[in-house]
Parts: structure tokens; sequence; C-alpha cells
């Protein structure tokens, strides 16, 4: 068991939850959550290889939510690189953790001149040939040489690091003096995480070593030696959507099931192409209702989510800090 927080140093720390033999342990100082024992998983390990892309962004088994989520995606990366406009002049960028490239397309389409580090062989292979630049693998300060670039990002990475001093140590010598580091983690503070507790979706324990929140992640950073320029959450309209949909369209569900019943031999194809059209006319305008009912429902959760700090997915943006980090 830990005796104390890799992030404050404090030793009160309590038993937030357990899945199967694996506790998740709640630093009652700055909120940061810990899995016990920490799991074997390294991010170099080949959990994240053909199989899991695969499954996760291969053609098979897309669905709406899948095509939605990935519609989403698209307007995170694109909301993330407007913000490092605001902090950071245009110039070299690297995505640690980068898998399949996704923010480096979007970033090399924004104007930064990119490069990547992915611990996964297959995704690396596949992201370098797609976007005909290298992603090397290994630590940053081994693949590159010191004040290499003006921006590092961190999209869903930093859960997966064990040695948080080494990694820091290496993410800021690569990073040139005033560069900004952007650190994207899931939200341990979310209201989606206290409503599903060791059920969340983000919690992960055979995969995430720590389980961050928005002060938590502030002073893990002002610890190794970056500067604070603001710290957000935000949440996936996707999210609310999904839940209300199991819902809401229950009914949307049967009558689209049952349109063609009550109809039959010779009926149906005299006097059913009307009454089709009808219905599937019908079928769109309840569609319709249940998505307007979804947004005037949840858009306020979003919103106040969102102030509170409590949306699903913290976003960081820090800059290299002249001092020293802490050892």
């Amino acid at each position: 068991m830990n005796e104390t927080c890799i992030v404050c140093g404090s030793n009160e720390l309590c038993e937030w939850d357990s899945v199967g033999d694996q506790k998740i342990l709640k630093c009652l100082s700055c909120g940061v959550g810990i899995t016990d024992p920490i799991p074997a998983l390294d991010g170099s390990s080949d959990f994240y290889e053909k199989d899991y892309y695969e499954e996760n962004y291969g053609a098979d088994g897309r669905d709406f939510f899948y095509w939605y989520s990935e519609k989403c995606d698209a307007a995170r990366f694109t909301q993330v690189l407007k913000g490092l406009d605001e902090v950071s002049p245009k110039g070299k960028l690297l995505d640690v953790g980068c898998a399949m490239g996704h923010f480096l397309t979007k970033a090399q389409e924004a104007g930064w001149e990119i490069k990547g580090t992915e611990a996964s062989q297959y995704a690396s292979e596949q992201t370098s040939r797609l976007l005909g630049v290298e992603i090397k693998r290994g630590s940053p300060d081994e693949m590159y040489q010191e004040e290499t670039f003006d921006v590092v990002t961190l999209h869903h990475t930093l859960e997966h690091v064990a040695d948080l001093q080494e990694f820091f140590k290496s993410v800021s010598v690569v990073l040139k003096k005033n560069g900004v580091l952007f650190i994207e983690v899931p939200n341990f503070n979310s209201l989606e995480a206290m409503l599903y507790g060791n059920q969340w979706e983000d919690l992960r324990p055979d995969q995430h070593y720590y389980h961050f929140t928005p002060e938590s992640i502030s002073r893990l950073l002002d610890k190794y030696g970056f500067d604070i320029i603001r710290v957000e959450t935000r949440i996936t309209p996707f999210w609310y959507y999904r839940e209300a949909y199991r819902y809401l369209s229950l009914p949307l569900l049967f009558f689209r099931n049952n349109r063609g019943n009550g109809v039959d031999g010779d009926n149906r194809n005299s006097g059913s192409d009307n009454s089709a059209s009808k219905r599937a006319k019908k079928y769109k305008r309840i569609k319709m209702i249940v998505n307007c009912i979804s947004k005037v429902i949840f858009s306020p959760c979003v919103w106040a989510e969102e102030k509170r700090l409590m949306g699903k997915r913290i976003l960081v943006y820090a800059r290299k800090a002249g001092r020293r980090a802490d050892r």
C-alpha cells in the first residue's frame, strides 16, 4: 500500500473504492486517486497493440455513437488547438502518446510542425505511414535534443505513467524556455465519477495508475516546475445524449420496429406506400423531439459541471518555469 501521496506528500490516504483485487486510494489533502497495487501494465507494454486499435479504431462494429464520439473528438482537438494559439505562437509541437495520430493530423492541418512519440509499435508504425512523420518510441529526452519544442501535448497519457518525476523531467528537457505544456486527463472529481463510482468508464485501474482532479494536477505541475496558465474541465455532450437515448428513445424504438405491423399481402402492396411514408415522417419528427428534449434538459447540466470544474475531462495549459523543479 502507498504510504504517502505522490502529489502532495500527505499520508492521509483512504480507500475510495475497489475494482476486483485493486483498491482506489484517495488523498484527503489534494484529491488524487491512486491505484493500489499499481498494475503490472506499463506505458511500454503490449496492451495497446494491434487488437486494441483494430477494435477501437477499425471499421468493424462502428455504430451511430462511435461516429458521434469521433465527431466530438474532432471538435475537441479543434478546441485544444484554439487554446494553444492563445498561449503560444505556432512552431514545433510534440504529442506524447499520440496513438493513431488523430490530434497530430489536426495540428498539422492548423500549421504546426508536428512530431510524436508512442509506446505501441503498431500505432507508431501506422501513424508514421499515414502522416509521413516519424513517430518515435521512447521517452522524449532520449528521442530529441534539449529545448526542441514550443509545445508538448499529453492527451490521456499522464494517467498511464508510473514514474511521474522522471516523466516530467523528460518533458521539461525537450520543451523550450517558456514553452507550453498541455495535458488532458479524465476528471476524478467529475459528476460522472461520483455517480458511477467503481463503474466509472474512465477509472480503468488495470490501465491507469493515477486519477487526477483539477487541484491535484495543478499541484503536481507546480511541484515539477510548471506555472499554470489555466485549468478547465469539459463535458462531451455525447455522454449526456447517450444516457438520454437509453430512456427517452424507448418509445421511439418501439415505434420504429412496429411501423410495418398490421399491413400484409395485397394491402401492403396497394396501400402501404403512403402509410409507410407518413409513418417515416412521424418517426423523424419524434426523433427530432427526443433530440430537442435531450438538449433542453442537459445543456444546463453541462454548463453547471464546467463552472464547478466537474466536467468529464480536465484540460490544463501550463508554462515551463525558470525555477528549479522538485526532485
